[in-house]
């Protein structure tokens, strides 16, 4: 185990306020909305450009998987809908989500297609919009005249909803800011890289989550609050087993799960889930049109993801290049159940790893219920097999 550092007073500060925030994301965005007086808009994970609608002076927030058990939605979609699918339904059928003045949804799986009509037939959310945004990137020359085409659309549909024209100089000034909390996430992981026990894995996910669910300069201000103080910590000796997590692409993790992985004698020192690296992996290039740097970001194909069919990129090869890369000695695969682009997937990461003699473990996760007793077994497994070098 690591050697106990003590945290100044403001880094246990901002690590308890982000903390609450995910707790109760709902009342989070209530207060800020009642102060700011602004809209907010939510919108589906991963791939929508949210500086356009941060352009327009409201606020984007991406969508998220309430903790409480879900009722109400299974009378409208299927129950072997993902968690976040049928949560995000579940939320607006009880009137949880009426603060929000709009929601955006776009064609990332074949669930996430069916949403808003379910949602705008059964809420009085306003502003219910599906756009397209290709899901096959493999030409993206090919796609790329679509694509602009559809933020064109989107721009025309935020003209509407807030009342002001949406400039290509309000979207670039946008960029730079979420540009700017994207290196700001980059260093706060290249400084887990170099001291993973400073920061529990849940607490840099709760910091990457804030990022999803705050404004982006207050975010800014807070990790530039926050990174000096952790930069002088000294770095904490830890024998631990060092992971590398890998999965859940559209849901936040649980945090239960993160917590028995550390507390079974291993230590996450780096990560490729949403709510992770992925989040900030790719930024927009500055010195373009805007409209040309968001279509270039969503189509680059350095960062694959089985929601955008790209038949050429080898997943597996990847996972493999970012385990070595950050000294990991084994991998563990969260997969969200009735995720159908991860399971389709997945095969190509078992594949590569078990070619390559690398320690992984699957751990496939249910909104409702998991079998922590279970799982911590199968964690103490993993750990004494790398322990004892089995391959």
């Amino acid at each position: 185990m690591p050697v106990a550092v003590k945290r100044p007073k403001i880094v246990q500060d901002i690590l308890g306020r982000v903390e609450a925030l995910g707790d109760d994301p709902y009342q989070f965005l209530r207060d800020w909305k009642a102060r700011n007086d602004r809209k907010i808009i939510a919108c589906l994970p991963m791939h929508f450009p949210l500086e356009m609608i941060h352009a327009t002076g409201m606020l984007p927030v991406e969508m998220w998987p309430s903790n409480e058990r879900i009722t109400i939605a299974h009378s409208y979609v299927h129950v072997f809908y993902c968690g976040l699918s049928r949560s995000i339904v579940d939320d607006a059928l009880q009137g949880k989500l009426e603060f929000l003045d709009g929601m955006y949804f776009y064609d990332q799986c074949m669930q996430a297609r069916g949403l808003p009509f379910v949602i705008e037939r059964n809420t009085p959310i306003p502003n219910i919009e599906f756009h397209h945004l290709p899901p096959i990137i493999s030409n993206p020359d090919v796609v790329k005249p679509h694509l602009k085409w559809n933020l064109e659309k989107i721009r025309k549909s935020l003209e509407r909803i807030s009342g002001k024209a949406l400039s290509d100089d309000a979207i670039s000034q946008s960029i730079k800011i979420y540009n700017k909390n994207r290196k700001l996430l980059q260093r706060l992981y290249r400084t887990r890289k170099k001291n993973p026990g400073l920061l529990r894995a849940r607490e840099i996910a709760r910091i990457v989550q804030a990022s999803a669910l705050m404004l982006k300069e207050e975010h800014n201000e807070l990790l530039e609050q926050l990174l000096p103080e952790l930069e002088k910590l000294p770095v904490v000796p830890d024998n631990r087993v060092k992971i590398f997590i890998v999965g859940h692409f559209c849901h936040p993790p649980r945090f239960d799960v993160m917590d028995m992985i550390e507390d079974e004698g291993m230590v996450v020192v780096d990560d490729d889930i949403y709510n992770g690296a992925r989040y900030f992996a790719l930024s927009v290039n500055e010195d373009v049109n805007p409209i040309d740097g968001l279509a270039d970001k969503f189509l680059d194909r350095s960062l694959p993801c089985p929601t955008r069919i790209d038949n050429e990129v080898n997943w597996g090869q990847y996972v493999k290049d970012k385990f070595h890369a950050c000294g990991a000695q084994g991998v563990i695969n969260l997969l969200a159940k009735y995720c159908p682009p991860h399971q389709e997937r997945y095969v190509d990461i078992k594949r590569e790893l078990a070619r390559n003699n690398i320690p992984e473990l699957l751990i496939e996760l249910e909104h409702e219920a998991v079998s922590l007793e279970g799982l911590k077994t199968r964690l103490q497994a993993l750990r004494e097999q790398i322990e004892m070098g089995v391959k």
